[in-house]
């Protein structure tokens, strides 16, 4: 796995040092992928506007690990099933790729790649998702679609690099995940 090297290439650059946390809440996160027109699609979704650290932000499906998930893997495929409205069963995991530990929240999140063999029937629940962004995986390997702004985060000013899909602001621990399945893509030449 190319790792924190990839994740990195879409961390802010500049951004105060958080105090590492000594007991990270660990999470799982899932990139689904699903075929149409025979071609591979990703979706991301919008965070509802809440008082957190992820508020209104763009995601992956996911959630912190509950007591009754067996595994890291079954946290991942239980948040996306309670957060789309998709039968977990359906859900062919792939893969898993590099942990990332978010400093502001301290999260650790475990990021999975999973596969669906039709385009889904989205049922969002209101209280986790404002709405979905849907994209072909071509379109993350245009060069085109990272950016980098300078952006006032916690009183500082930050240059914070991201992905633009679907006029969407993609960032933070999600932009570094994907990063990093990107970069996958490119080695593997699976796309």
């Amino acid at each position: 796995m190319p790792g924190e090297q990839a994740q990195n290439k879409m961390a802010p650059k500049g951004r105060r040092d958080f105090p590492k946390t000594a007991n990270s809440t660990i999470a799982s996160v899932l990139i689904l992928l699903y075929p149409i027109n025979d071609k591979p699609w990703i979706v991301f979704m919008k965070r509802p506007d809440y008082d957190g650290a992820h508020s209104g932000q763009i995601s992956f499906p996911g959630g912190k690990v509950e007591t009754d998930d067996e595994n890291l893997e079954q946290t991942a495929l239980r948040e996306t099933s309670e957060e789309l409205g998709i039968l977990k069963n359906k859900i062919q995991i792939l893969g898993k790729l590099s942990p990332l530990k978010i400093q502001v929240s301290g999260f650790e999140v475990n990021p999975f790649v999973g596969f669906i063999n039709e385009k889904p029937f989205w049922k969002p629940d209101p209280d986790e998702v404002a709405y979905l962004i849907e994209a072909p995986v071509t379109e993350l390997l245009n060069p085109s679609i990272s950016k980098i702004e300078n952006w006032k985060l916690h009183n500082t000013n930050v240059d914070v690099p991201f992905y633009k899909i679907e006029n969407e602001k993609i960032w933070g621990a999600t932009a570094m995940i994907l990063s990093e399945f990107i970069e996958i893509i490119h080695k593997t030449k699976i796309c």
